[in-house]
């Protein structure tokens, strides 16, 4: 039976860092994979960076893209629809695994379905630390939810440590470590 594994991606910027993972992901007979995208993706705005995927992945599209993301209001809008539409991406792929990197607000759409769906979450990038933003709430907050840590180094694992998240489950992989996961 093929491992059905959900990839979330919520900007060009983590599309790119996916990118060795999933050629990996694309020469594995046992592994059926899905890139999940934000609206952000879709919009003129910021370049309609679906644009860029290969075409050899399979991918999730949302449908609604109309949110301007120009204020707080707009941003809750988005986040919300963007919540709508994975929970019918789990609903209908099933994963058995999801694939989420950093801290943008836009990633913990993903994770809190995945909760929901009793999807086990893979974390890269945890245990950073940004001075004067929301980052570090929201990318704790991702580690908290997620149950395996892919980070850039021991310092950071010690950080996602104190969380009391279980040390056999947080990989030391530096920032290009897909390529030998």
């Amino acid at each position: 039976m093929k491992r059905k594994i959900l990839l979330y991606s919520v900007g060009r910027s983590d599309y790119d860092r996916y990118l060795p993972l999933l050629n990996e992901f694309y020469n594995k007979k046992k592994i059926d994979f899905a890139i999940a995208l934000n609206s952000v993706h879709l919009k003129s705005k910021f370049g309609k960076t679906f644009k860029h995927i290969n075409k050899k992945f399979k991918i999730f599209k949302p449908i609604n893209t109309n949110n301007n993301l120009n204020n707080t209001k707009d941003i809750i809008k988005n986040f919300s629809e963007n919540l709508i539409y994975l929970n019918k991406v789990f609903e209908n792929f099933k994963p058995n695994l999801l694939i989420v990197l950093g801290d943008r607000y836009e990633m913990m759409c993903a994770p809190i379905c995945a909760i929901q769906n009793n999807v086990p979450i893979l974390h890269f990038y945890g245990g950073s630390k940004t001075i004067g933003s929301i980052d570090d709430t929201i990318r704790n907050s991702i580690t908290k939810m997620s149950n395996f840590h892919f980070v850039v180094n021991q310092k950071y694992k010690e950080r996602i440590l104190k969380f009391d998240e279980k040390e056999s489950n947080i990989k030391v992989t530096g920032l290009i470590g897909f390529e030998n996961f």
